[in-house]
């Protein structure tokens, strides 16, 4: 298989180093290489804690991007190992409000696709490293679905950027395994919530172009699953066919009319 194929293509090397020598592009690259530098968060050991796998998936990419854009191997190697020490113990974290993670998975998704890119990492750790991100993705979707509380309280009612959450999450690495999607049916599930919000019937977006919880939340929501969309034009999906999954709509108005049937 060709990589990266996620956030960018071979295709697309040429023209960002050429667009990097020059202001603004040049200020972003320097801002990733500041990223890339940091060191890893080690974290609570005996708790999965969101904000320093954040930063930590953020300096993994940070670091692969490097080593694909201008193969530079020391990059290549710290991203590898950051790869290698992902931790997949999320179902320890405590804090309810720590919901789906798509600023983790995606940017540890796309690690990975461009470490692969730049020819730099083994088919072992290749394997392993997909198989954490694996592991981390379906506990997410155990955590949060097997959990009354977090279905009841924090997903069904609100229909929301917790569901855009929720898809963006599990949607991009559906898109980067789709053997591990179809085993754990990530692709319908994901795509049923991004479906349904995006469109008139999920009471979300409105004509105006307002959102049911205002600009904020709604520019949270999008800031974290936009490379999702890059994804799917980088992979040529203009059409996706997919089942509903029905568990996390609200039978309650406005949202009765969402016609859902799994």
């Amino acid at each position: 298989d060709t990589h990266p194929r996620l956030l960018a293509t071979p295709e697309d090397k040429a023209l960002i180093l050429e667009r990097v020598a020059r202001a603004p592009y040049r200020d972003a690259l320097e801002a990733l290489r500041a990223t890339a530098a940091q060191e890893r968060d080690p974290g609570d050991p005996e708790e999965w804690t969101r904000f320093s796998e954040l930063k930590n998936a953020r300096i993994a990419l940070a670091n692969a991007f490097l080593a694909w854009l201008e193969d530079d191997v020391a990059a290549g190697d710290k991203a590898r190992e950051l790869l290698l020490q992902l931790r997949t113990d999320y179902e320890t974290n405590t804090s309810f409000d720590a919901n789906f993670t798509p600023h983790v998975t995606i940017p540890y998704t796309a690690a990975w696709d461009f470490l692969l890119g730049s020819g730099q990492l083994n088919a072992a750790d290749a394997a392993a490293i997909r198989a954490r991100i694996v592991e981390l993705t379906e506990d997410q979707v155990r955590s949060h679905l097997d959990d009354p509380a977090r279905v009841d309280l924090a997903l069904v009612p609100k229909q929301n950027n917790h569901n855009l959450f929720a898809g963006g999450a599990i949607a991009f690495p559906a898109l980067a395994f789709p053997e591990e999607a179809e085993l754990y049916g990530w692709r319908d599930f994901a795509f049923s919530e991004l479906g349904y919000l995006f469109t008139a019937i999920g009471h979300y977006l409105y004509e105006d172009g307002g959102t049911s919880e205002g600009p904020h939340y709604y520019n949270v929501a999008l800031y974290r699953i936009h490379p999702l969309f890059f994804a799917l034009e980088n992979l040529g999906l203009d059409e996706l066919q997919v089942s509903q999954v029905c568990t996390l709509r609200n039978d309650n108005p406005p949202w009765d009319d969402h016609g859902c049937v799994d």
